[in-house]
């Protein structure tokens, strides 16, 4: 489903072993193919989202605060959206959305510094671990409207849950 490349931008293939107690996968590995450049880990978050159709984004942060980040849905599937925003970019303004979960053939995907963020809970009981490598600075969030159609993501559906922040946010300006 992707729609573009966005440079810099990798997939996480699905790296599950399964066995009859469940089931084990890598999430990051400094020092081997799951770091995907991201250097040091600044400081990582665990989210559970309890509904399905729940939004969180389209979010970043500037300033010298932009941060390369992996993130790696661990239960459930979601809806991913990456907007590339580096000026600098041959791929400026351009989109990525993909499936990832469990059962798809990606799990995660490492995002590069300077894109805006976000997906969509297509389950109940979603969660999502993110690693980052930057300080996280509240004065320099920034986010884009979910549906500013400049960007036209196909969201496969409308959110039913996200936060007035979220909700708005405003629509891209250079």
């Amino acid at each position: 489903m992707n729609r573009k490349p966005i440079i810099g931008l990798e997939l996480i293939p699905n790296n599950l072993v399964t066995d009859d107690r469940g089931w084990v996968c890598r999430l990051y590995d400094a020092a081997g193919r799951f770091n995907l450049g991201l250097g040091n880990v600044d400081h990582s978050l665990f989210v559970f989202n309890q509904n399905a159709l729940t939004l969180r984004g389209m979010h970043y942060q500037i300033n010298g605060f932009e941060e390369s980040k992996i993130t790696i849905c661990v239960s459930g599937r979601i809806f991913d959206a990456i907007i590339d925003l580096r000026p600098q970019s041959i791929t400026y303004l351009q989109t990525y959305v993909g499936y990832f979960g469990p059962q798809e053939e990606n799990i995660g995907l490492a995002i590069p510094a300077g894109c805006a963020h976000g997906y969509l809970t297509l389950t109940d009981h979603t969660s999502v671990v993110y690693f980052m490598d930057q300080v996280h600075s509240v004065e320099n969030e920034r986010g884009i409207l979910w549906d500013d159609p400049q960007f036209a993501i196909p969201w496969p559906i409308a959110p039913q849950i996200l936060s007035l922040r979220d909700a708005n946010h405003p629509k891209f300006s250079k």
